[in-house]
């Protein structure tokens, strides 16, 4: 009896897992880009932060940045293959004009917070209580990344791991740096 019912239990992980992540195989080389949003404005919101801190996505509208929003979780395979590359471009970029969210969903702070300090991440995580700001921005498989021009328009989506390469890329375009 007890086999079984943890058996049970395995194959629902491995359901809810699936199901949540979507494309839990597909890696940095193979993301998919979605453009039929692309020049309307992103979605405005408030989160907290894993510090404590309230973020507004329209207070970088009036300073200019360019914004990267990361959608993940600390359970999903492509997420923990992706957050090593954002990190380190995130210590190397320019944070007067660049800044990197990652919002997660549905999740214990304390896990997250353990899964920031295990990966040393230091750029903004902020928690979407509600599931509201995932609704809003459409979120069906991560991780999916949505890069925010200066004006605080949504300039491309993208769905899958991606690499420090692919972040240099694509913000030093909407940076002019291309």
């Amino acid at each position: 009896m007890t086999t079984k019912i943890l058996f049970l239990i395995f194959i629902l992980i491995v359901i809810f897992t699936v199901a949540g992540c979507n494309f839990p195989d597909l890696k940095i080389q193979e993301q998919q880009t979605t453009t039929s949003d692309k020049n309307e404005p992103a979605i405005d919101f408030e989160l907290q932060t894993l510090d404590g801190e309230t973020i507004k996505l329209s207070a970088y509208k009036k300073e200019g940045k360019v914004v990267v929003l990361i959608f993940g979780a600390t359970w999903c395979p492509p997420c923990k293959e992706e957050f090593p590359h954002v990190q380190n471009f995130y210590k190397n970029t320019d944070k007067e004009k660049v800044e990197i969210i990652w919002i997660y969903t549905n999740e214990k702070e304390n896990v997250v917070t353990d899964f920031r300090d295990k990966y040393g991440l230091e750029f903004p995580i902020a928690y979407d209580e509600t599931g509201d700001v995932y609704d809003q921005y459409e979120v069906s498989s991560i991780p999916k990344t949505v890069f925010i021009n200066k004006t605080g328009e949504m300039d491309e989506i993208k769905v899958g791991a991606m690499s420090e390469d692919d972040l240099k890329e694509n913000v030093g375009r909407l940076m002019g740096n291309e």
